[in-house]
């Protein structure tokens, strides 16, 4: 059959403020493996968005084993900055929706928190799932000597002006 993950994307609270003069222009960035990337529409001056988009991630090879990155960024002319990342393990989704709320970062001293739902049409577990795995990232995994030997080698090059 056809795997795919429908995303729908609900919104942001308590995002960094990375703009000198106003406030970050946040957008959502969902990849899977190397080359599935999707992302929502940028919203302007906002460290608290309301997306209320649904994303598609289709033909999705074996996601019972992958994870779905999730990643924030601040848009900018000249280089987009990161506000935080997530990471799903996709084995853990079951069949219709899945309700996350994702801590992606902090700013001053509180959680940045996204709200998401994720329906895998074609592939997921038959129960309920009460406690999906969530993987939080902080900055330290942007520095190359704090990637354990184990690191998953599609978080490289991973430039979100590449879509």
């Amino acid at each position: 059959g056809i795997n795919a993950e429908y995303m729908g994307v609900g919104g942001c609270t308590n995002l960094k403020d990375k703009d000198l003069v106003s406030k970050s222009d946040p957008y959502v960035q969902l990849k899977y493996g190397f080359f599935k990337k999707v992302k929502t529409t940028v919203l302007s001056d906002n460290l608290n968005p309301v997306f209320n988009e649904e994303l598609v991630l289709d033909n999705l090879y074996h996601p019972e084993r992958r994870k779905l990155k999730i990643k924030v960024y601040d848009s900018d002319t000249i280089h987009d900055d990161k506000l935080g990342k997530a990471s799903i393990k996709l084995r853990d989704l079951v069949v219709g929706p899945n309700e996350f709320k994702i801590t992606v970062g902090h700013r001053h001293f509180k959680p940045s928190i996204c709200t998401f739902t994720l329906t895998p049409i074609g592939w997921g577990l038959g129960k309920e799932n009460t406690n999906p795995s969530l993987d939080y990232d902080d900055d330290s995994w942007d520095h190359e000597e704090n990637w354990p030997e184990n690191w998953d080698e599609d978080d490289v090059n991973d430039d979100p002006n590449e879509l």
